[in-house]
């Protein structure tokens, strides 16, 4: 593993004859950059010469887009305009993670399509979509909502225009959980197909997509 670090690594040394070559990760994987594509012929002559050198192999991929928030969070676009995403706010979700799915979906479809983060968390008509799962921890002896004591661990929550804010109690400590609305509606029956009530407040989704679309985009 350490050899092929310090080989990637003298690749990357080689390359930096190029003006254009900008170094955007690398990893044991391999390396992502961005150059101008009258570069690439030198690019592909100077991989050549280290894969001779090094008798390892450099297989190519190219993308028209790549957004990263950073290492670990990142989305690229392949030249068909397929993408593939690493990290919480741009994967796929599963039935086990299902934590803000319309806010993964509208950041994702900014990202690939340039769809505006309203369009999609506005045109939603499923309530699960929107739900934030908050797990209260052994670390605090309950919850609070409003002025009333909950002692679930987990709660499905609800941005909502009427409500009260979910806190977590530990002695005299009352904290705020962090990325919760402040005002919400607790939802811990099923509600796989029920559909988008009045009182849900898009405009939190919205906000909170807007702010991680900046996050990518610096």
């Amino acid at each position: 593993m350490l050899d092929i670090q310090l080989f990637l690594l003298d690749l990357i040394e080689k390359l930096e004859v190029l003006p254009s070559l900008k170094l955007i990760q690398s990893n044991t994987d391999g390396i992502l950059v961005k150059i101008k594509r009258d570069d690439f012929d030198l690019f592909d002559d100077l991989v050549y010469e280290w894969e001779q050198r090094t008798r390892l192999h450099m297989s190519f991929d190219f993308y028209k887009k790549i957004y990263q928030k950073d290492v670990n969070n990142y989305l690229i676009v392949d030249m068909d305009g397929e993408h593939k995403s690493k990290g919480a706010y741009v994967k796929k979700l599963d039935h086990l993670d299902y934590d803000l799915p319309i806010v993964n979906k509208a950041v994702v479809n900014y990202l690939v399509k340039g769809t505006p983060v309203e369009e999609t968390i506005n045109q939603s008509d499923k309530l699960i979509e929107f739900q934030k799962i908050t797990k209260i921890s052994g670390k605090f002896d309950y919850a609070l909502y409003g002025k009333k004591k909950r002692h679930e661990r987990v709660f499905r929550l609800f941005a909502s225009t009427s409500g009260k804010e979910l806190k977590k109690v530990k002695g005299d400590s009352i904290q705020k959980i962090g990325y919760t609305p402040d005002i919400c509606k607790i939802v811990n029956t099923d509600v796989t197909n029920e559909k988008t009530p009045d009182w849900l407040d898009r405009s939190w989704y919205i906000e909170l997509a807007q702010k991680r679309v900046k996050d990518f985009l610096g």
